[in-house]
This record gives C-alpha cells, structure tokens and sequence, in this order.
C-alpha cells in the first residue's frame, strides 16, 4: 500500500479534485508551491493566500490557509489593507495574466511602488483563459485567440520589466518547463523583504493552445513555451534577431534585506507637547476613552457636502479609536458627482473586535452637516438611531429616535473659519456620545492636521464639547 503523498498536509481535500482543465499548468504552480512550503516548513495556516478571477486565482481554494477570493483585479488592494493592519502575516497572491495586469494593472504598479511586503505568484497562460480565450494584455503579437481571429496586432506588456520599472524588489520569470527553478524563485519570493513577483508562463491548451497553435495536446504547447524562452545569461550571446518574440527567463532583481511598507500601526503618533501648540492648549497623554453610549459595534455615517471635511472627521475618529482607544475601525467613503458642494459621506465602524465586513445596512448614527446629505442617508439609520445635524445646513423631518440639534457651521464662523464645522462636530460626537475622549480628539488632530489649522480645529473641538455639555445640563 503507496504511503499518502506528504504534500497533501497543505491542501483542503474537501475541495477536490480541482476543477483545472486536463494539461493546464495550474495544477504544476500549485504543486511547486507546496513544495516550497515544504521545504521552508512554513505554517500554511499561518499565512493569508489571495485570489481575484481567473483560473489561477482558484488555487487558494484548495490551500489550508486563511483565503480571500473576490471581484477581478483587486488582490492587491486587499493585500494593502491586510498588511496595513497585520504587517506580520505572510501574504501571497495568486493571480493569472488578465487578472494582475488588466484590470488590476493600477494596483500592480503601485504595490510595486510601495514595495509592499508580498508574494505574487502570476501565473501567464497568454489568454483569458477562464472566459473563453480572449486576448490578454499578455497575449504575443500575431497570436490568433477567440476575440483576434486575424492575429494580434498589440504589443504583449513584458510584466517582469513593468514590475521593475514600477520598483518591485524581486522579480523572477521562469516557465513550467522549468520545475525546479519554478519551486526555487516561490522559496526565495516567501523569503524576501519586500515586494515579490514570480511569473511563470504556463499552458492553456484548453484555448490559447488550440487558437494559437491549432493544438490542445499541452505536451506540444509546452514544448512551444520552452522554445521560445531562453536563460537571462544567454542573452548577450544571443542577436536581436533570436531573441525576436521570445521572453527571457531567470532572475531579474534581487535586492535582499529591503524594508517593506510600513504599517498604520507603526506610523508615529505626536504627543501634544512635541507640537508647535505646546503652552497654547494643554492635553494630557492618551486617554482611554469614557464609557460609550453607544454599544458595540458602533455603525456612524458621518455625511455632507465636499469641502465640510467629512472624510477628513471620519479618518480622525477612525484613527484616534484604533491607535489610541485600542478599538477596531473599518472606513467605506464615496462623493456625488461634485467634489466640492455634491454630497459625501463616509461610512465608519468601530469595534472591540475585528470587523469582518466595511459594510452596514443599517447605522447607528448619522451625522449630516448638508441637507441632500440628510435626504439621501436617513432611509439607512435605525429608527432608534442617533441623528446629529448642522442646525445652519439642514432642516430634519420629525422622527422619534433621538435627535441633536448643533449649530456647527455658526460656531466655527465664530472662531473665524466656517471649515472648521466637522471638528466642531467631532467635539460635540466625543463627549455626548464617548466614541473617543475629547482628549484623544486633540491629540490625534496635533498628530494628523496639518500645523496651519491645529489651533484652529482645537478650538473648533473644544467648542463642540461645551456644546455636548449644554445638551447634558438639558439647553441646546
């Protein structure tokens, strides 16, 4: 009796056999994959592996890691808010040609740019493979697919060197014809520092093959990749000529001991005393925030219109309540078509647990400092829930659930600026309701305002607290 294949250990076989087509070189990515896991002895259950669409962005289905599979192109930007928060966790990505470069080509760039502390696999099969066949950014010139009947007739993007221009700090290109440098660039990219990119050209004989090459025999459709790729360290002995329509293969850069991305978490906070303030207003150090009147999870949509600093107050209640008050807080933001004086709103929720989903149907409380704001947003707060409005800007129908007049706009006149109204307002949120402290309020706005406007937005905040204290000793 043949012993269980130890490779098996990183897999869900719950989830198989796996739905790749016969001869598709998914199943040899996947394969390298575990062995490197196997060689490293890393924990697969201890990293978060990614997927967006396509063939490729299947295999974290049938890994025992922590998995995110989602909407096209986006797995980068998954990985971004992932590392922003847990900077520790290993995160490897695996995306197909159409999925890392066409739709989600801005987020390659940019993650490059960062060097954000990930490993992508991209696996090219030169099509859109799980649509149908289609021409990929990746796509060789000339090559007949489902959508280029006559040939292709764009250049394909050459990811490894996109990557690097975008200033990835590993980039490696080899092909399933290659299977232990496959196996040996996945160990050095889970090694690495930095931003990470393997590409392994693969066959599809399921489409590109047959469109291409008029062949599904994978066999054949291997031989042809092996063909035309040839070794980095053959290029200078090779004319322009041979190396015509073919791709190099090896290893493009390797900087080793690169700092990635840094976290939020390890983003300096300012203490009142280092700032330009210090003698003008005296805060004391970080305090814990005063028993919340409301309950956990807090769900807040703070609205109105572009230019009142609505996103600005959500980022600032949001920051001060994870860096300081120890909480979880997740942000959603949207604008109308105007930036300035269309309505906006950022949608905002605070925990003491982490929150698994940005989105809430319905909300706790509004806060809306315009009135087309107010129309549009009331319909999503509980009947019971909060309203806080801008007694200057908006004018609310009767309800029964409480409601809290603040004359924001007018008292930031008073302190000579009218754009100081959404700190009036996180004053008035602070100590009526204890979301924050008031005085993680202050601290957080000398850490994150710009020092033009501290004095400005402190006062503002102050003022909004003698507000908040007039609702408690019963006046508007």
């Amino acid at each position: 009796m043949s012993e269980k294949n130890p490779l098996r250990k990183y897999l869900r076989e719950e989830k198989l056999p796996h739905f790749f087509c016969s001869g598709c070189g998914c199943g040899q990515v996947l394969n390298y994959f575990t062995q490197a896991l196997e060689t490293l002895q890393m924990d697969v259950e201890q990293m978060l592996t990614i997927g967006g669409v396509g063939c490729t962005a299947r295999m974290p289905v049938y890994l025992k890691s922590d998995t995110f599979h989602g909407v096209h192109g986006r797995t980068l930007a998954w990985a971004t808010g992932v590392k922003m928060h847990q900077p520790e966790i290993p995160i490897v990505i695996f995306a197909g040609d159409g999925d890392l470069v066409s739709i989600g080509g801005n987020h390659l760039i940019h993650a490059a740019r960062r060097n954000l502390d990930v490993t992508v696999i991209m696996v090219n099969n030169l099509n859109f493979a799980m649509t149908g066949g289609q021409v990929a950014p990746t796509t060789p010139l000339g090559s007949v697919t489902m959508t280029t009947p006559y040939g292709n007739e764009e250049p394909a993007f050459d990811v490894a060197q996109l990557a690097m221009a975008a200033g990835a700090t590993h980039v490696e290109r080899w092909t399933t014809s290659r299977p232990v440098q496959c196996e040996q660039a996945i160990r050095r990219a889970l090694q690495h520092k930095g931003f990470s990119l393997i590409e392994i050209v693969s066959q599809c004989p399921t489409h590109f093959g047959r469109y291409a090459l008029k062949s599904g025999d994978p066999g054949r459709l291997l031989k042809w990749i092996h063909d035309n790729s040839y070794p980095l360290e053959r290029a200078e002995k090779m004319s322009d000529a041979e190396k015509q329509g073919k791709l190099a293969v090896g290893i493009f850069r390797h900087t080793p001991n690169v700092q990635g991305s840094v976290s939020v978490s390890q983003r300096k906070i300012y203490h009142l005393g280092d700032s330009p303030l210090s003698g003008k207003c005296e805060v004391a150090g970080a305090a814990a925030s005063a028993p919340s009147a409301l309950p956990y999870p807090q769900r807040l949509t703070l609205s109105g219109m572009g230019g009142q600093g609505i996103i600005l107050a959500s980022v600032l209640l949001g920051t001060a309540a994870v860096t300081l008050g120890g909480l979880h807080a997740v942000q959603t933001q949207s604008y109308g078509s105007e930036a300035r004086g269309g309505q906006c709103q950022a949608e905002l929720i605070i925990d003491r647990e982490p929150i698994l989903s940005p989105v809430a149907q319905q909300k706790d409380l509004l806060l809306a400092m315009f009135s087309e704001a107010y129309h549009k947003y009331i319909s999503a707060l509980k009947p019971d829930g909060i309203l806080v409005y801008d007694t200057d800007m908006v004018q609310p129908e009767p309800r029964t659930g409480p409601t809290f007049g603040v004359p924001a706009t007018k008292t930031a006149v008073e302190l000579g600026n009218r754009l100081a109204a959404n700190m009036v307002m996180l004053g008035f949120l602070a100590e009526r309701f204890g979301i924050i402290s008031p005085e993680q309020l202050e601290q957080i706005i000398v850490s994150e305002v710009d020092e033009r406007f501290r004095e400005l937005d402190i006062n503002a905040a102050r003022a909004g607290v003698a507000l908040a204290k007039k609702w408690h000793e019963g006046g508007e």
